[in-house]
């Protein structure tokens, strides 16, 4: 739930085709009690959350249609290599019929590839295993570059702004904006053709340069630098970790964040 990766990745998976809505990146009290109700008490905090927020986008959105939970399979020696089983559970426990599709992180020929419904689930839910093409792969990798350079940008802008609120209403228009420039990156490896990387490159600069034309407020001594390290959930989910970048830059402080493809590496 990176406010800055997310929004790329939903657009990229409406690009190719498919009906994607990205979970509310907010998580309040609400979905975290849904969580604890319908998950095991030994499992983390983090997996906690998002199960709960699952839960709770799910209650929201009692229309009838039939929906699917994608999540990334990293194969972490955490949660995240039994995620497909934890949230599964907490779904039969909470009496939601909503199946699975995870996200390899490896590329392939084909898109989608079904897995068997899995032992654990008693073989009631559908799961789901998602391999991006080539291009979909690429087209990811240029979203969470994009998404980074975004975050750093923002991160070190927002402490000198001369208008506050500036820096993140500036942020928002710069995502939409991103959105639009990755249709014009797809195509068979688009990233190494010369047009689609001319326009990566293109989409780098309009982030760099937009942030450049930022009023800042001159004749600032830098501030302290403080680097946010932890979970990776954690780092970058505001109401999880009590909106620490917030904290922080309150204080005085330039925050940096881990670059999401540092995880990935």
């Amino acid at each position: 739930m990176n406010p800055y990766t997310m929004p790329l990745y939903t657009e990229l998976l409406r690009q190719a085709g498919f009906n994607a809505v990205e979970v509310e990146n907010a998580i309040g009290a609400t979905a975290i009690q849904r969580g604890l109700d319908h998950m095991p008490i030994e499992i983390c905090g983090p997996a906690t959350a998002v199960a709960g927020a699952l839960l709770d986008h799910h209650s929201k959105n009692l229309d009838g249609k039939e929906r699917v939970a994608l999540i990334t399979a990293t194969g972490g020696p955490c949660r995240a290599s039994n995620y497909s089983f934890i949230i599964g559970n907490g779904l039969d426990e909470a009496n939601v019929d909503m199946d699975l599709m995870l996200l390899s992180l490896v590329p392939g020929d084909n898109d989608m590839d079904l897995v068997p419904p899995s032992l654990n689930d008693g073989g009631s839910r559908r799961t789901t295993r998602m391999i991006p093409s080539l291009d979909m792969f690429f087209g990811l990798a240029k979203a969470t570059i994009l998404a980074d350079t975004l975050q750093q940008c923002a991160n070190s802008t927002r402490p000198y702004e001369v208008e506050p609120g500036s820096t993140d209403r500036l942020t928002v228009e710069c995502i939409e904006g991103l959105k639009e420039r990755l249709s014009r990156m797809q195509g068979r490896l688009g990233i190494i053709a010369t047009r689609g990387w001319r326009e990566y490159v293109a989409a780098i600069k309009y982030i760099v340069d937009s942030f450049d034309g930022l009023e800042r407020r001159g004749g600032v001594t830098p501030k302290d630098k403080t680097l946010v390290i932890g979970e990776i959930f954690a780092n970058y989910q505001a109401d999880y970790n009590y909106h620490i970048v917030e904290r922080l830059e309150d204080i005085g402080r330039e925050v940096e964040l881990p670059d999401m493809l540092n995880f990935f590496m």
